[in-house]
């Protein structure tokens, strides 16, 4: 019998076509939390909607034995899943020096490069990331805090071409609780703790207290502005494609007519 998280998810899928019967989904998987509950409720749904799923694990190289364990435990977990997974190793703190990036852009970018190459290589046509309510409030919170308008308040899609967030229908504590009640550990990143990175301020400092003294539903609330901004955003932008059909025209030259 499915758990509710998992039916919440499997209707969050529906409700955006997220999936559909023969897709190949690779998911990303840390270890942490959020993506081992991501693949577990994937694995939940695989045979009931009609697709497979295969794991994706990137090394980045910054945590040394610690990374290398959180290796381990996938490596153990998909094992014992049936899901294939494939297994990259970065030095992002090298690219990031090299690309004068921070090394979470960098992070970002190896992370799509390996999602990307198995889209290619073993024939993936969705990419399934573990971005949960709360994360999608952070990321809100960050674009109101440095300026943003309509755009930035749609947070973080759960559609972006084949990229597909379903666990964007639970809160943090909901993942959690979901590997809990099934008895399954996960890794911990130590660097999750550490106020170095403005999400993780964020996190521990700004969301909380919005929780306990605003109201205890703040990340879900975030997330429904987000949904709204998201739907007027492309009611704006069909609007905006059916003018530029209706009232312009592009000779040869490549010049424009009204």
């Amino acid at each position: 019998m499915m758990r509710n998280e998992e039916r919440e998810v499997e209707k969050f899928i529906r409700k955006h076509g997220m999936i559909g019967k023969g897709d190949v989904v690779v998911a990303g998987v840390s270890g942490g939390a959020d993506s081992v509950c991501l693949l577990f409720v994937l694995c939940g749904l695989r045979r009931e909607l009609g697709f497979s799923v295969r794991a994706c694990h990137v090394n980045h190289g910054l945590r040394g034995a610690e990374a290398d364990a959180d290796e381990e435990y996938v490596r153990r977990l998909c094992r014992d899943l049936g899901v294939p997974c494939r297994f990259f190793h970065e030095d992002v703190e090298w690219i990031a020096r090299k690309r004068k990036q921070s090394p979470e852009e960098a992070g970002r970018t190896v992370r799509r490069n390996a999602f990307e190459a198995m889209c290619r290589e073993d024939g993936g046509t969705k990419i399934a990331t573990a971005h949960h309510q709360g994360d999608n409030a952070e990321t809100v919170l960050w674009n109101m805090a440095r300026g943003t308008g309509l755009k930035g308040l749609r947070g973080i899609r759960p559609v972006e071409g084949r990229c597909i967030r379903p666990l964007l229908a639970l809160t943090r504590e909901e993942t959690e609780r979901f590997l809990q009640e099934k008895g399954v550990r996960w890794c911990e990143d130590a660097t999750n703790a550490q106020d170095g990175y403005t999400r993780n301020r964020i996190r521990h400092n700004i969301l909380p207290v919005l929780a306990e003294q605003v109201n205890l539903q703040v990340a879900r609330h975030l997330e429904e502005l987000s949904r709204q901004a998201g739907e007027v955003w492309d009611y704006l932008e069909r609007g905006t494609d059916r003018a530029w059909e209706r009232c312009v025209s592009v000779c040869g030259s490549g010049g424009k007519t009204p």
